[in-house]
C-alpha cells in the first residue's frame, strides 16, 4: 500500500509540474506581447513628436513650401507605420513560432513520455518481481527436481544394468566352470589344468569349487588298480619290427580323444625292453608333460613310478618332472 501511495503522489507531482510548465509558457507569451505593444506605442509617440516638430517648422517656414513638407511628412509617416507594422508582425510570428501550442504540447508530451517510461519501467519491474519471478523460480525448481529424479533413475538403471551384467558374467563363468569340470572328467588335460589355475586364483568366486573338482579328478586317476590292455595289430603285422622312432611317430598320429589306443601303445612301448630304459622313460616324461589326454598321462605316470621306483600320484606332473631333471643323467 505504501509503494502504491508513493507512486500516486509522484505521478500527481509530475502532472502539476507539467501544468506549471504550460502556465509559465503562456505567461511568457503574454509578457513578450505586452513588451512589443509598448515598443509600438513608443514608436508611435516618436512619430507624433516628429510630426509636431515638422509641423512647427512648417508653420515657421515660408508658405510656398508647406504643401511639399506635408507630402514628405505623409511619406515619412507611412514608412514609419509600415516599419512598425513589420516589426510587430515579425515579433508576433517569432513568439508564435517559439511558443505555439503544438510545440508546447510536444515538449510536454516528450517530457511526460520520458517520465511515464521511467515510471512504467519501475512499475513493470515491480510486476515482474511480484508476479513473473515467482513463476519462473517455481518452474526452475520443478525442472531441477525433474533433473534430480532423472539422475537418480539413471543411476538406478545403471546400477541395475551393472548388476545384470555382473550376474551374466557370473553365469558365464559358472557355465565355463561346469563345462571344464565335465571335460576334465572325460580326460581333457587342458580343462583339468584350467581347474587348477582357477583354484589358485583366490579372487575367482568359484576358486574353492575348482580346487575340489581338480582334486577329485586327480584322485579318480590315482586308483591303485588299473587294467592294462594289449594293442591289437592288424593281421600280418609284427610290431616288434617297428623301431622306437617309428613307434613314437605312430603315437603322435593318434587322435587326442582316442584314449584306448594311446594307453595300449604306451603299455606296448614301455614293455619293449629292447628299447633303452632311458629312452622309454623320456618318452613317458614327455607324455606326462605335454599330452592332452589325462588317461594317457595317467598310464605314463604309473609306468614312470615303476621305472623310478616312485609312489607319486599318476597325475603328479610337477613331481615327476622335478625328479627327472634331477636324475635323468643317472639312467642308462
Amino acid at each position: 500500500m505504501c509503494k502504491k501511495e508513493n507512486r500516486e503522489e509522484n505521478e500527481a507531482r509530475e502532472i502539476d509540474r507539467y501544468q506549471s510548465i504550460v502556465d509559465r509558457a503562456y505567461k511568457e507569451i503574454i509578457g513578450v506581447r505586452h513588451v512589443y505593444i509598448w515598443l509600438a506605442g513608443v514608436l508611435g509617440l516618436i512619430i507624433i513628436a516628429g510630426i509636431t516638430v515638422i509641423s512647427l517648422i512648417a508653420w515657421n517656414t515660408i508658405g510656398d513650401m508647406r504643401s511639399d513638407l506635408r507630402e514628405e511628412i505623409k511619406i515619412i509617416t507611412s514608412r514609419l507605420e509600415s516599419e512598425v507594422d513589420l516589426v510587430g508582425r515579425q515579433v508576433t510570428n517569432r513568439i508564435e513560432e517559439e511558443f505555439n501550442k503544438d510545440k508546447i504540447h510536444d515538449t510536454v508530451q516528450t517530457t511526460a513520455k520520458e517520465r511515464i517510461d521511467a515510471v512504467a519501467d519501475e512499475f513493470i519491474g515491480m510486476k515482474i518481481n511480484d508476479m513473473v519471478m515467482p513463476l519462473v523460480n517455481s518452474i526452475s525448481k520443478q525442472i531441477e527436481d525433474a533433473n534430480n529424479r532423472l539422475t537418480a533413475l539413471e543411476d538406478k538403471y545403471k546400477t541395475t544394468i551393472k548388476l545384470a551384467e555382473n550376474n551374466l558374467r557370473k553365469q558365464e563363468k559358472i557355465t565355463e566352470y561346469l563345462i571344464a569340470f565335465s571335460d576334465a572328467q572325460n580326460g581333457d588335460r587342458k580343462a583339468y589344468d584350467r581347474l587348477a589355475t582357477w583354484g589358485e586364483d583366490k579372487t575367482f568366486f568359484l576358486s574353492s569349487q575348482a580346487t575340489a573338482a581338480h582334486a577329485k579328478i586327480r584322485s579318480m586317476h590315482s586308483f591303485p588298480l588299473f587294467q592294462e590292455q594289449s594293442l591289437i595289430w592288424k593281421e600280418g603285422i609284427d610290431p616288434a619290427g617297428f623301431t622306437f622312432v617309428e613307434l613314437k611317430n605312430f603315437y603322435n598320429t593318434i587322435q587326442i580323444s582316442d584314449a584306448k589306443t594311446k594307453t595300449t601303445l604306451i603299455t606296448y612301448i614301455w614293455k619293449r625292453e629292447d628299447i633303452p630304459k632311458k629312452d622309454r622313460m623320456e618318452f613317458l616324461i614327455n607324455i606326462i608333460k605335454n599330452d592332452s589326454n589325462l588317461e594317457a598321462v595317467e598310464f605314463a605316470g604309473r609306468y614312470f613310478n615303476q621305472a623310478a621306483n616312485l609312489k607319486y600320484d599318476p597325475l603328479a606332473v610337477d613331481e615327476f618332472v622335478k625328479w627327472w631333471e634331477a636324475n635323468k643323467n643317472k639312467i642308462k
